[in-house]
C-alpha cells in the first residue's frame, strides 16, 4: 500500500445554532516517491489564502440554515475562496503551474471526491482579496437601474451597471454608512430608507417610499428600466416592482426568510414586467466576473473594510453579525486571511505582504 500524507487543514465548523469552532480536519492524500501529495486526475490542490464571509455563512451559524441547506451534521463554512495551486494532477492543462493564484467557483462541485479540489477551469490570475468578492450580474448600457439594498452584492451590481454604461444608478439602503459609501462607489443618487410611520403597513410603506424615489430622481421617465432587489426585505421587493417602468425588468437577488412575501402582482400584470430570480451563478458569469476584476473594470478592493487572520475568525464572524467591529467601526466586506503555517507573520495578498 502506498504511503499517505496528512496535510493540516484548519477549518471553521458549525456544530449547531451559535456553535462555531475552529477544528483541524486533516486532508489525506497519497504520497509520491519524493514525498509530495498526489492529486486526483483532472484536479489541482489549492492552498486557500483568503475567504470572504458571506451572509449565508452567518445564516448557517445563527439560524441553522441558508436557502434549502440545513445544518444537520457538523458543517464546514467558507465558500468565497481564493488561493494558490500547490499540486497538479494528471490531464490538467499545461498552462497551470504551482504558485498560480486562482478563484474557486464554489457552485460547480465534481461530486467525485470528498476533499475540496478546485476544478481545472481557466481562471485568470487575480488579486486574492479581489477574487473572493466576485458576484454575477446581467446588465446593459443606457439603462436607468435601481438597486434596493446597498450591501456588497448590491454595490457590486451597481458598479457593474456603471461599467457597462448605465445612464443612471440609484441605490436605496437602510444603514447610513452603506448609503454614504454607495454615493462614492457606484451611485448617481442614494436614498436612505426612512423609518415607518406609526401603524403603517408594509404595502403602504412601499408605496410611500416608491413615490418619493420616483418624484426625487432627476430625469427619470415613468420608472427604471431594471430594478434589482438585493436586500431580501419584503418592502424592497414591493418597491422594486412599483419602481419598474412599463416593460421593465425586476430581478430578485436577495434571499428572504420567513413566510412568503406579498407581491403586488397587479403591477407586474399591468406594466407587463419581466420578473427574474437568480441564485449564485449562471453559465460563465463567474469567469466573466473574475475577468472584470482582473482588468480593473470593477473596483472591489475598496469594498473590503475589515481583514482578520484565521486565528481571529470567530471575532470576524461576530463583527459581521453585528455589522461593526469591537471598536465600533462599521463593516462592508470582511475577508479572512489563511496564514502560511511555516511563517504565521507573513501573508501574501496581491502584490503586498502583510506583517
Amino acid at each position: 500500500m502506498s504511503e499517505r500524507l496528512s496535510l493540516p487543514n484548519p477549518s471553521l465548523v458549525v456544530y449547531g445554532l451559535d456553535r462555531l469552532e475552529i477544528r483541524q480536519l486533516p486532508l489525506s492524500l497519497p504520497a509520491s516517491s519524493d514525498g509530495k501529495p498526489v492529486v486526483p486526475e483532472g484536479c489541482v490542490l489549492v492552498s486557500v489564502k483568503a475567504t470572504g464571509i458571506c451572509g449565508s455563512d452567518i445564516h448557517m451559524w445563527k439560524h441553522g440554515s441558508a436557502r434549502d441547506i440545513k445544518v444537520i451534521d457538523p458543517y464546514v463554512l467558507g465558500h468565497e475562496c481564493a488561493g494558490e495551486i500547490i499540486a497538479i494532477g494528471e490531464k490538467v492543462s499545461s498552462s497551470w503551474k504551482n504558485g498560480d493564484r486562482i478563484a474557486i467557483k464554489p457552485g460547480s462541485p465534481c461530486l467525485k471526491y470528498k476533499a475540496r479540489f478546485a476544478r481545472s477551469i481557466d481562471y485568470t490570475e487575480s488579486s486574492l482579496q479581489d477574487a473572493t468578492t466576485a458576484q454575477p450580474a446581467n446588465l446593459k448600457a443606457h439603462q436607468d437601474v435601481m438597486i434596493l439594498g446597498g450591501g456588497c452584492i448590491g454595490l457590486l451590481l451597481g458598479a457593474l451597471a456603471k461599467s457597462v454604461g448605465a445612464r443612471k444608478v440609484v441605490v436605496l439602503e437602510k444603514l447610513a454608512h452603506r448609503a454614504r459609501f454607495a454615493g462614492t462607489y457606484c451611485a448617481d443618487q442614494v436614498f436612505q430608507s426612512p423609518p415607518r410611520e406609526q401603524g403603517e403597513t408594509t404595502s403602504a410603506y412601499s408605496v410611500r417610499v416608491s413615490r418619493h424615489i420616483l418624484d426625487s430622481t432627476l430625469g427619470l421617465q415613468r420608472g427604471f428600466d431594471v430594478c434589482i432587489e438585493a436586500s431580501g426585505a419584503e418592502e424592497c421587493m414591493q418597491m422594486g416592482i412599483r419602481l419598474c417602468k412599463p416593460g421593465g425588468t425586476y430581478v430578485q437577488v436577495g434571499m428572504y426568510r420567513g413566510k412568503d412575501p406579498e407581491i403586488p402582482m397587479q403591477q407586474v400584470l399591468l406594466k407587463q414586467l419581466t420578473v427574474k430570480g437568480t441564485i449564485r451563478y449562471t453559465t460563465n458569469c463567474f469567469e466573466q466576473a473574475v475577468d472584470l476584476i482582473d482588468r480593473d473594470i470593477i473596483d472591489v478592493k475598496s469594498l473590503v473594510s475589515h481583514v482578520y487572520y484565521f486565528k481571529d475568525v470567530l471575532e470576524g464572524f461576530e463583527a459581521v453579525y453585528r455589522v461593526q467591529d469591537r471598536h465600533g467601526k462599521a463593516l462592508l466586506k470582511t475577508v479572512i486571511l489563511h496564514y502560511d503555517e511555516k511563517d504565521e507573520s507573513r501573508i501574501m495578498i496581491g502584490d503586498s505582504i502583510l506583517s
